[in-house]
């Protein structure tokens, strides 16, 4: 993923996304930016609960 271009490789892959490119999607597709801060918030809190529960699989 590039500022203006998105490129799929179209694989699974196993474990969790250590990635937010949604969240840049939001921005290349034209959210407000108010919606992209509230989703990058929201990560941020999910991340930091997921670190207290140690390694969380599936």
């Amino acid at each position: 993923m590039t500022d203006e271009e998105v490129t799929f490789d179209y694989q699974l892959k196993e474990g969790r996304a250590m990635t937010r490119n949604a969240i840049r999607l939001l921005h290349l597709m034209g959210f407000e930016d108010e919606i992209i801060r509230e989703a990058e918030q929201m990560a941020e809190n999910l991340a930091e609960r997921q670190i207290g529960y140690g390694s969380i699989s599936g």
